[in-house]
């Protein structure tokens, strides 16, 4: 099981990438992503979906 949880550098990635350290301290398989450059808008959610692909089809 994963928790995946991606932003653009725009936005707000301090939260989380502090989100994703405290589920993984609680025990959960949690991965963040900040896609550089970007806010909320199609290139991040391009770059995640990459991300995020290349950790389930391993």
């Amino acid at each position: 099981k994963l928790v995946f949880m991606g932003c653009g550098s725009k936005e707000f990635p301090d939260g989380v990438n502090n989100a994703a350290a405290a589920l993984k301290e609680a025990g959960y398989n949690a991965v963040s992503y900040v896609s550089e450059g970007t806010a909320h808008e199609f290139h991040t959610w391009r770059r995640c979906l990459y991300e995020v692909s290349q950790l389930l089809f391993k």
